[in-house]
């Protein structure tokens, strides 16, 4: 019987060794990654400034009145999500992209887009560097925000892009327009099995 049970083992080991390879894709680090714009401009409607306040609290300001009241502009910030959750999960936001062969592209769950290609010039994925971003969108969740009365850029409708428009005044559909994000970021990240905790 001893036999009989080595055999068994060995034809096991074959597809274990194939997760192995799989592994690397999967992080150790569960936490998950939203990108955001590192500019300033006119097409930027969400940065490292007013992030935080949209996503935690559902109410948007802009970023000229976030550096306004004092928020300092860092590269990587933490937030505390609990809009749709029955308890706070922590997600990582984040301006600068990461090394192209680190592991961490892998919790890069969504990204918010200004509309320019040269975003994703750094990005590791099949065609970004030469502005081709159907893989990165496959990947990664795509968010396009704009304001209700700007003109719509044309390259970002090309795009496999969620697109939203942020009223300049009318503060009582900013949480609603959050909740659709986060549950878009759900969706996504069920639809791809993610192990990491959202």
């Amino acid at each position: 019987s001893s036999s009989s049970s080595a055999r068994p083992s060995t034809h096991r080991s074959a597809p274990s060794s194939t997760q192995a390879e799989k592994k690397p894709e999967e992080p150790s680090n569960p936490r998950p990654v939203i990108m955001v714009p590192s500019g300033f401009g006119s097409n930027v409607i969400i940065n490292m400034l007013n992030v935080k306040k949209y996503l935690e609290q559902g109410s948007f300001e802009t970023w000229e009145d976030a550096q306004k009241r004092g928020v300092k502009k860092e590269s990587t910030i933490y937030i505390k999500r609990t809009l749709l959750k029955s308890h706070p999960v922590t997600y990582q936001i984040t301006d600068k992209p990461f090394p192209a062969k680190s592991k961490d592209w892998g919790r890069v769950v969504a990204v918010f887009t200004m509309g320019a290609k040269w975003q994703f010039k750094d990005w590791p994925f099949k065609g970004a560097k030469e502005g081709d971003l159907v893989d990165t969108f496959n990947k990664v969740k795509a968010f396009h925000l704009k304001f209700h009365d700007t003109p719509k850029l044309q390259e970002p409708q090309k795009w496999n892009c969620v697109h939203y428009n942020v009223h300049r005044t009318h503060r009582h559909t900013d949480r609603g327009q959050v909740e659709q994000i986060w549950k878009q970021i759900d969706l996504h990240l069920n639809a791809r099995r993610s192990k990491l905790k959202y």
